[in-house]
């Protein structure tokens, strides 16, 4: 897959939902930014959203399968984006949070 771009990863050191840890990329066919989450053996959940990276993005992990990431509007102006994950059994899930939604 050509259109992926690795842009940064993290050690989830908690090993929150048994993950080890997570990787910022962003598909340029879609134009999204995205976290996969993994485990040991490289299984992974991802979830993005539709916004352009800012150009430091700042990736960071905050406990508890919580990673934090700058982007940017379509005006350009750069805020923070939270992304964490959830699992219990099989189900998947994660909870966006956007720093302009406080605002």
């Amino acid at each position: 897959m050509h259109n992926l771009t690795i842009i940064d990863s993290v050690v989830i050191p908690d090993f929150a939902y048994d993950r080890v840890g997570a990787v910022l990329y962003v598909n340029s066919e879609n134009q999204t930014s995205n976290v996969a989450f993994l485990d040991a053996d490289g299984h992974y959940q991802t979830a993005g959203v539709y916004a352009n990276l800012d150009t430091d993005s700042e990736f960071t992990y905050c406990g508890d399968g919580t990673v934090t990431f700058k982007i940017e509007t379509e005006k350009g102006v750069a805020h923070t984006y939270q992304l964490s994950i959830s699992i219990d059994g099989d189900n998947v899930s994660f909870v966006a949070r956007d720093s302009l939604d406080n605002k």
